[in-house]
C-alpha cells in the first residue's frame, strides 16, 4: 500500500495548506480519500491519474471533505471517462450532486454508483485484492472513518520440495488441504514446510473528525498504517470535546492502544502556522509518529 497525502489542513486552506484528501495505492488500484476543496488541483500537481480512480470514499459532508468533488466529476466527463465512478459516502452526497448536475445541466459521461455508509462496521468494497470497512466515528454530523484490508494471498508451493519428493496431484491437493506428507519410511514432514513463506497483508486505517472512540481499538488492532486526525494541541482539550475533534495526546494514545505500527497526524487548525509543537506531543506518546506533509507518499 502506497498513501500519498495531498491535504492536510481543517475547515480552511491556510499556510500554504489545502483541505483533506489523500490517494491509497493498493496493488496499483488508486483510490481516493476525502475530496476537500482544491483536490483535483492537488491530483495534477502531484502526479496522480485521477482518470483511473474508481472509488471516491467521502467521511463526512463537511465542506472540508468533500467540496472538490464537484470540479473533479466535471473534468473526468469533460475528459470523456466512460468508467463507472463508485462513491461512498454518507446520505445526502447524491442529492448534493444531483442539485449541481440539475441546476449547471450537466450530464456526466460516465455513471456514478452511490454506497451510503450507515452506522457501526460495515462492509463497502469488496475486491479480490482488498476489503474496505467503514466504521463509526464522533462527530457533529454522521462521519465514518476506513479501514483497508489486504486479502490474503493464497500460499505457494515450494515446487523443490513437491518435485523432490515426487509429489502427484492428489498429494498436492491434500497439502493444499492442510494435511502432513508422509513418507514411505513413515517420516512425518509438516504440511508448512511445502509452502513458501507467506507476504503477510497490509492494513490501513483512516480515522477522520471525530472525539477518541474506544471501541474502535479493537477493530483496527494491529494496523501497519493509521492516519488520525489532531486539530488540536493538548492545550486545546477542552475546544476539542466541544468541537468533536482529537488532540495531538488523544490520537497518539489510541495508536498506542491499537497497536498501531505507525502513525501519521493530519487535519490541522489554521492557528498552527508550525507544526513541530504538535509532532513533538504525539511523539512524547507514541514514538513512531509522522506529520502528514502534501505530497508526500507513506508506506505501509
Amino acid at each position: 500500500m502506497q498513501l500519498r497525502i495531498l491535504g492536510i489542513n481543517s475547515a480552511t486552506p491556510a499556510h500554504g495548506r489545502h483541505p483533506s484528501a489523500q490517494v491509497l495505492w493498493v496493488h496499483n488500484e488508486p483510490i481516493l480519500i476525502d475530496c476537500g476543496e482544491g483536490t483535483q488541483m492537488q491530483l495534477s500537481k502531484f502526479k496522480v491519474k485521477y482518470m483511473g480512480i474508481r472509488f471516491i470514499l467521502i467521511s463526512h459532508l463537511h465542506s472540508d471533505h468533500f467540496l472538490g468533488i464537484l470540479g473533479l466529476l466535471s473534468t473526468m466527463s469533460l475528459f470523456n471517462r466512460k468508467k463507472p465512478l463508485i462513491i461512498c459516502a454518507p446520505k445526502g452526497i447524491d442529492v448534493f450532486i444531483g442539485s449541481f448536475l440539475s441546476v449547471s445541466e450537466t450530464e456526466l459521461s460516465y455513471s456514478i454508483e452511490y454506497r451510503f455508509l450507515e452506522p457501526g462496521n460495515q462492509s463497502v468494497i469488496s475486491e479480490p485484492f482488498l476489503r474496505i470497512t467503514s466504521f463509526s466515528l464522533n462527530h457533529r454530523i454522521p462521519c465514518f472513518g476506513f479501514l483497508f484490508e489486504e486479502i490474503p494471498k493464497k500460499r505457494k508451493l515450494n515446487m523443490s520440495l513437491v518435485l523432490k519428493y515426487g509429489l502427484v496431484g492428489s498429494e498436492i491437493h491434500k497439502l493444499i488441504n492442510g494435511q502432513d506428507y508422509i513418507t514411505l519410511d513413515d517420516e512425518t514432514i509438516k504440511n508448512e514446510c511445502f509452502f513458501l513463506e507467506e507476504i503477510s497483508s497490509k492494513k490501513f486505517a483512516y480515522v477522520s473528525d471525530t472525539t477518541v472512540v474506544k471501541e474502535n481499538e479493537i477493530l483496527l488492532k494491529g494496523v501497519d498504517l493509521l492516519y488520525h486526525e489532531t486539530t488540536f494541541g493538548h492545550e486545546l482539550a477542552e475546544r476539542a470535546e466541544k468541537t468533536h475533534h482529537s488532540t495531538t495526546i488523544q490520537a497518539a494514545h489510541f495508536a498506542l492502544n491499537c497497536e498501531a505500527k505507525q502513525l501519521i497526524i493530519g487535519h490541522f487548525s489554521a492557528r498552527y502556522k508550525n507544526l513541530d509543537v504538535l509532532l513533538n506531543e504525539s511523539k512524547s506518546i507514541f514514538e513512531n509518529t509522522l506529520l502528514a506533509i502534501e505530497g508526500q507518499d507513506y508506506f505501509c
